[in-house]
């Protein structure tokens, strides 16, 4: 892996880690494909990560978006920076 690619994983670490601490649930938008083969896009609450590697949220599994996320091959997902004033 080259200098930048890992300067940029170290960053968004970083980014998720502020947004997943204890008093602070990282808010995440979540894309996957629907059962018509169009994009769709919820929001997750992310509880837990490791890094980029892995992100832990909540999901019913007999809801729309676990079964969405069964079939989809490489979702993405999309951190929202939350500002508390």
């Amino acid at each position: 892996m080259n200098q930048m690619n890992q300067e940029i994983i170290t960053k968004a670490a970083e980014i998720i880690k502020s947004e997943t601490t204890e008093w602070r649930e990282g808010l995440c938008a979540l894309a996957l494909i629907d059962e018509d083969g169009y994009p769709t896009v919820s929001t997750v609450t992310i509880a837990t990560a490791d890094g980029i590697k892995e992100l832990t949220f909540c999901a019913g599994l007999s809801g729309n978006k676990a079964k969405r996320i069964q079939k989809t091959i490489a979702p993405a997902f999309a951190l929202i920076r939350q500002t508390i004033t």
